[in-house]
């Protein structure tokens, strides 16, 4: 399984961002083909992203009617996902695909072990902004439901998130619970201790099925 190198970069600009109110600059390579694979490695879901002409090119046109900005001519305009399951002979069947909600495309991704869900994170270039900051899709690719931060956090909370030039940095490692019927999201919370700030985790749970927020505080 190959991780996303945006993923990475993400959790060393948390990790600095926790320690510091400043905002932070940061880099992002070129979206590219990126994977993840199930608990049990039974499924694997595929991200093909829109095919931009470069990072530049998307920061510096500007929307304009059909086109999309940073688009490279004649190439897909869209980004894909590919949900698969692995046959006896280790090779993979496709069993669905769909545009996915994402402009460009999604960072990180979570699939479950029997593959009725697939749950993906933020978008390239934009972590924790916009509208489908965490997307769930259920069976045959239907669209379950689709959260911006505010859907799922206080507006003062989001305040408070440690950010970068390009990306609100609100989120840890994410995973389903043991039944893998809800989803947990790990978001960064600052704590005082001691009079000091010190930096915590708190949890948001969200049902796979109908996707409704279960809990703000992880109990």
């Amino acid at each position: 399984m190959r991780e996303p190198r945006s993923k990475l970069l993400a959790a060393t600009l948390v990790s600095f961002a926790l320690s510091t109110s400043a905002t932070l600059s940061d880099t992002w390579a070129p979206p590219g083909e990126w994977s993840h694979r199930s608990r049990g490695q039974q499924f694997r879901f595929k991200v093909f992203p829109r095919v931009l002409s470069s990072a530049a090119d998307y920061w510096r046109e500007d929307d304009r009617g059909p086109h999309k900005r940073g688009q490279m001519a004649g190439k897909q305009g869209v980004c894909i996902g590919q949900l698969e399951k692995r046959t006896a002979d280790g090779s993979y069947v496709v069993i669905w695909k769909r545009e996915l909600v994402n402009d460009v495309s999604p960072v990180t991704a979570l699939v479950t072990a029997d593959g009725s869900h697939v749950v993906t994170f933020d978008n390239w270039h934009s972590q924790g902004f916009g509208a489908d900051v965490v997307v769930i899709y259920g069976l045959e690719g239907k669209l379950v439901a689709s959260f911006g931060l505010a859907d799922f956090l206080p507006m003062e909370q989001i305040a408070k998130l440690p950010r970068s030039v390009s990306s609100i940095l609100w989120g840890g490692e994410h995973h389903f619970d043991e039944t893998e019927q809800y989803l947990v999201l790990q978001v960064v919370a600052k704590r005082r201790s001691d009079g000091e700030d010190r930096t915590g985790w708190h949890s948001v749970v969200i049902a796979l099925t109908d996707g409704r927020v279960q809990t703000r505080d992880g109990k």
